[in-house]
């Protein structure tokens, strides 16, 4: 019984029923143009709306392709597009892509696949004609591991004539951590005493001669630890240096070559072809671990070649020059991708540790020594000189990895990685992945495309 009111004055046609049209002020309904959720709240469109990702569908021009999964960067005020290499990139440098529409055709979906060894026990020591004071287990692991060691009296005459000279350490740092960790206790001392009176003539088992030697030396502890510490020293500080050279070279490749530029020009405009019409197209960048998705799509039977090999098809037409030097000026990554930076902070910790308790010990022979005290000057004037040099080495070499893990955070985010994404490891694992598939794709007939 109640029909329509009439138009205002000065209206045309009525306005549509409820539910019809677009309601007032609120512009296109849903479902036109951008996709329900996706387009900008009410009051945020017009002049001065802020950046928003990449939601819209992009235009499609062309038949529909296969789609590329990669992992789009949404850049805005908090993820500045202007401090990453996507800035850097020319979106439409490549535009011959007809090959793909040939080639990568939506189909149906791609569907990726997803007696214990007898030890030979030796033979139990029978109560024979040597002193033991050791238990069986470490008597036998002490035999086992000194075997690479000096004659007892050579390695007491070795420990003896130690001034902090690390050249004048004969043995490996593994050698001497091992003494340090089978260095005689204060009872083991003093069994061995008793031993010697109650059964003298009776010569030491083989582990027992180099713990009594050992005990022997005056100040035996701390010469031990100040010895295994600068033994070791040498080579934890330059692996590390080294490791550290290997990251920065790394990084430096990636961040400067041309050549991966024009690779990841190259790539994007491919990847925004392939997805164009959805969400995922009309990128301006990637995520690093989607370089290697681009493997995951292949052409239809029978040859099923990857979309990466296409992509590196068109690097080579686009920038022949440049296709040639990718793996000469990406090869320091292959360095780089050995180092696990968490793993030589803790190695380089444990260092600074060991000569910490080196230093503590020195210092507490050196104070507890008269004046007089034949071994006071050596202990005061250079085995502990030499140990806090070492220290402070230590410090250093713990302080260049912090800056070259900054410096690989700061690589990181250049290639669009939000903070804590990867490790630095995992970082150039990525790199070196990408590059051995490609590798692999510049040896093929790349004609054929």
């Amino acid at each position: 019984g109640k029909g329509l009111p009439p138009a205002p004055p000065g209206k045309g046609a009525p306005p549509p029923p409820p539910g019809k049209g677009a309601p007032p002020g609120k512009g296109a309904p849903p479902g036109k143009g951008a996709p329900p959720g996706k387009g900008a709240p009410p009051g945020k469109t017009g002049p001065g709306a802020a950046p928003r990702s990449k939601a819209k569908a992009s235009a499609l021009v062309g038949p529909r392709l296969r789609p590329l999964f990669w992992s789009v960067i949404a850049f805005g005020t908090r993820f500045p597009k202007e401090k990453t290499v996507w800035n850097e990139i020319d979106t439409g440098a490549v535009t011959r892509l007809g090959e793909l529409e040939d080639c990568f055709k939506a189909a149906e979906p791609v569907v990726i696949a997803g007696g214990k060894a007898g030890a030979r026990t030796a033979a139990a020591d029978p109560e024979t004609r040597f002193k033991k004071i050791l238990d069986p287990a470490r008597s036998q692991r002490i035999a086992i591991s000194f075997r690479s060691l000096p004659q007892p009296k050579e390695l007491k005459r070795l420990l003896n004539s130690f001034t902090g000279d690390p050249a004048q350490i004969p043995l490996g740092a593994e050698q001497v951590q091992m003494l340090v960790a089978e260095m005689p206790t204060p009872d083991m001392i003093e069994s061995m005493r008793k031993a010697e009176k109650e059964r003298r003539g009776v010569p030491w088992d083989r582990p027992e001669q180099y713990l009594r030697e050992i005990a022997s030396v005056p100040h035996f502890e701390a010469r031990l630890r100040a010895w295994g510490f600068l033994a070791g020293l040498g080579e934890a500080t330059g692996d590390s240096a080294g490791r550290v050279e290997k990251v920065r070279q790394g990084l430096r490749a990636v961040e400067t070559s041309p050549a991966l530029k024009a690779f990841l020009t190259t790539a994007l405009a491919v990847g925004n072809r392939m997805n164009a019409g959805s969400t995922r197209g009309g990128a301006e960048g990637f995520a690093l671990e989607s370089l290697v998705k681009f493997d995951d799509v292949k052409t239809g039977p029978p040859q099923r070649r990857s979309l990466l090999h296409y992509v590196v098809f068109c690097f080579h037409r686009d920038y022949p020059k440049l296709a040639g030097a990718l793996q000469q000026e990406l090869a320091a990554v292959a360095g780089a991708k050995t180092v696990c930076l968490k793993e030589a902070v803790k190695e380089a910790e444990g260092v600074l540790e060991h000569g910490t308790t080196a230093m503590q010990a020195v210092g507490s022979v050196a104070k507890r020594l008269k004046p007089e005290a034949p071994t006071r000057a050596l202990m005061v004037e250079a085995i502990y000189p030499a140990v806090r040099r070492g220290v402070e080495r230590a410090k250093r070499a713990i302080a260049e990895i912090g800056e070259v893990e900054e410096s690989y955070k700061r690589c990181a985010q250049y290639f669009g990685m939000r903070p804590g994404a990867a490790t630095c490891l995992e970082f150039f694992v990525l790199w070196d992945n990408f590059l051995t598939v490609v590798a692999g794709y510049q040896g093929l007939d790349l004609a054929s495309w």
